[in-house]
């Protein structure tokens, strides 16, 4: 069976969803069916291709010039203080350059200044949206300062925010200002990464010659799905291995602590070209991905008598849709001893994950003379430090960074050094959640592999997009796969929820095909509830918070958004109850709007985490509350009516859940009518109090 590249799985289920093509084209169909003719089959490739691309190509479009748009026009027509009051702006700070810099990259503190006789600057505005790793721009507090400098957030704090700059002398330009402000920053690099891989996969859209990887691609467009993701395949190891080895491997990298159906979906992804796993919320979907790329670099290793030469070997690339999935991946790739290497901004990575991010394991190979190194001499241990790694991980536009981009070639050139970055597997994890050209930008980075694995839940939240026009982004390539007919492997047991909490999602979403590890289950039903809150049902750890308050959109910030004073009041009540036996570390607040979550954040002022339901996505709390927000007569849910919010929210938990919310507004969607019903069956449901809201610092 001929070989094929990697770069080519994107488009075989994408190209089923086209229309037919047009009238004119008929005789070239016809030529194709009677099996006449190689110019019918390449001109039904080319139309394939060309409207594979220019669908996506078009889609981001409209998703660019949106963000464009609405980044222009607050820095525009909104006030510094409306800007400051929706948490996008940091306004009067002063900029000081800190004494160590961050892998060679100077860093800057911003904080407000110090008044007379204080001895601490004032605290931030809690409200702020400044997060690490986020891009921002700091520029001087006046006109015709030095300025403006683009960063990246380093860390925050209660009275202080880090930034790393590029740049030394904008870093010594902006201490010298007498004030600076901090603000978010709309960048376009990561449209121009994915328009990159749009058009590196399908090279006769752009109307260039044909290449090696245009051939390969032009084969796979003329097969049938199904068939393509039948074939077996090995993606580190040149003879695909049989199942009995691949659980073998799987055995010994992890332990034996994979479950049945963690095995199974394992071992179907290192023996097929093409798979999906179905990670359903708590059933260790990422340490799956994990073993299972462990198991292929122990599988390549074995395949050869002696090791291969670093530059010789087959690597994983492993990459998922946010920085912080990413570094979940490569935490879990550490604890299996994999030599895993992270590639992205050190600033975008977890705190204590930065040691093996590109950057330090760089430093590693060149010492103190790496921050003081030419940008050249920087490049050649970057690549020595990635020829090192078994498992390159990065978020998905990350793989398109500049650190890949001398190894995107398919092969090494005439005169070219030896020296080879050769993928041949690719694995994204939370696939469902990455619109379909974020995807694709590994796939561009891994032109020779030839094993593609995407873990992911379309149960789960959906990419998020804010062009009405590129809606279609929404659709996933996971989901695309599945529409051919490419069937997941579900992964069944169930880690983190008490078995109650378990029951309405595993029902509603997964056909009840969900359970929870029999240890789990008798750890979480032998503990008891948490003391404070009166729990309608002692023996449930659910409880529905009812609150007829009215809903108001918020005037000052994001026109979108809805703030509900009343639930953020009864929230608040609860919180206090819950705190006297919980900590503040071990509750989370999850809402579906920014501005509810700025205003109940407000209202607790301490260090219980609030945050918006698509935040919260891969994350766990033991007791989460959720305020629904939505109250009004005409029973209007927007966008908390999308079920796969409801099922992110309430699976977040893992001793029990509060819900904050008015029944009559949410049994306007049959899934929320489900839910309600469900507490009401169960005499979960209890009326919430009509208090104001408490502003109190916690004690």
């Amino acid at each position: 069976m001929p070989h094929q590249h990697l770069k080519t799985l994107a488009l075989l289920a994408i190209t089923q969803c086209f229309q037919p093509p047009p009238k004119n084209h008929q005789s070239v169909v016809l030529l194709h069916a009677k099996g006449r003719g190689r110019a019918a089959k390449y001109h039904e490739r080319r139309d394939a291709e060309q409207k594979y691309a220019t669908r996506l190509l078009g889609l981001l479009t409209h998703e660019r010039k949106e963000e464009e748009r609405v980044a222009k026009e607050r820095l525009e027509k909104w006030s510094d203080k409306r800007l400051e009051d929706a948490g996008l702006s940091l306004t009067d700070v002063r900029c000081a350059r800190l004494p160590r810099g961050l892998y060679g990259r100077p860093v800057v503190r911003l904080e407000k200044p110090r008044r007379r006789g204080e001895r601490a600057p004032p605290l931030l505005p809690r409200h702020h949206r400044f997060g690490s790793g986020d891009l921002c721009i700091v520029a001087p507090g006046t006109m015709g300062g030095c300025g403006a400098a683009e960063g990246t957030i380093l860390k925050t704090g209660p009275r202080h925010v880090d930034v790393v700059l590029s740049s030394a002398q904008q870093a010594d330009a902006l201490a010298r200002e007498p004030s600076a402000r901090l603000d978010q920053c709309f960048s376009a690099v990561s449209y121009d990464r994915m328009r990159a891989a749009v058009e590196a996969l399908t090279p006769n859209a752009r109307g260039r010659d044909a290449d090696d990887a245009s051939a390969e691609l032009r084969k796979v467009l003329t097969r049938d799905d199904a068939v393509l993701a039948a074939e077996r395949a090995g993606g580190l190891t040149r003879r695909c291995p049989n199942d009995a080895a691949a659980r073998r491997a799987l055995h010994d990298v992890s332990g034996g602590e994979l479950v049945d159906a963690q095995v199974r979906a394992a071992v179907a992804a290192l023996t097929a070209r093409v798979s999906l796993i179905q990670g359903p919320p708590g059933t260790g979907k990422t340490r799956t991905a994990a073993a299972l790329l462990a198991a292929a670099v122990a599988l390549r290793d074995r395949e050869s008598k002696s090791r291969l030469r670093p530059e010789k070997r087959r690597r994983a690339l492993a990459c998922a849709v946010s920085n912080v999935a990413a570094d979940n991946l490569l935490e879990a790739l550490l604890r299996l001893n994999v030599s895993a290497v992270r590639v992205g901004h050190p600033a975008a990575t977890r705190e204590e994950l930065r040691n093996h991010t590109l950057d330090a394991w760089a430093l590693r190979l060149g010492g103190d003379d790496y921050a003081r190194a030419r940008p050249d001499a920087r490049d050649e241990l970057r690549r020595r430090a990635l020829l090192d790694a078994d498992v390159v991980v990065a978020s998905c536009v990350g793989a398109g960074s500049d650190a890949l981009a001398p190894w995107l070639g398919l092969a090494p050139r005439p005169g070219q050094s030896e020296d080879f970055l050769d993928f041949g597997l690719v694995l994204v994890d939370e696939a469902a959640q990455a619109t379909e050209p974020a995807a694709l930008v590994p796939l561009a980075a891994a032109p020779r592999a030839t094993q593609l694995v995407l873990v992911g839940d379309p149960c789960q939240l959906p990419p998020t997009v804010l062009s009405r026009d590129a809606g279609a982004l929404r659709a996933s390539l996971f989901q695309r796969l599945v529409g051919t007919g490419l069937r997941p492997r579900l992964l069944t047991t169930q880690y983190r929820m008490h078995p109650e909490l378990n029951r309405f999602s595993s029902e509603r979403f997964y056909g009840g095909a969900v359970r929870t590890c029999l240890a789990v289950e008798a750890r979480r039903v032998a503990a008891e509830l948490p003391a404070g809150f009166a729990w309608p049902n002692a023996s449930a750890p659910l409880a529905l918070v009812a609150v007829r308050g009215a809903e108001s959109r918020e005037s000052n910030a994001d026109a979108a958004s809805i703030s509900n004073e009343a639930e953020c009041a009864a929230l608040v009540k609860v919180v206090r109850e819950l705190l006297a036996t919980v900590a503040e570390r071990d509750i989370g607040v999850i809402t579906p709007y920014a501005a509810q979550a700025r205003l109940i954040r407000d209202a607790l002022a301490g260090d219980v985490e609030v945050n918006t339901v698509d935040a919260y996505q891969g994350r766990e709390k033991d007791v989460v509350l959720i305020s629904t927000v939505r109250s009004n007569e005409k029973g209007n849910l927007g966008f908390v009516a999308d079920d796969r919010r409801l099922n992110v929210a309430l699976t977040r938990a893992r001793r029990a859940v509060v819900v904050v919310g008015d029944p009559g507004t949410l049994a306007s969607d049959d899934t929320w009518r489900a839910f309600v019903a469900r507490c009401e069956e169960d005499g979960c449901c209890v009326e919430g109090p009509s208090s104001e809201v408490a502003t109190a610092p916690l004690p």
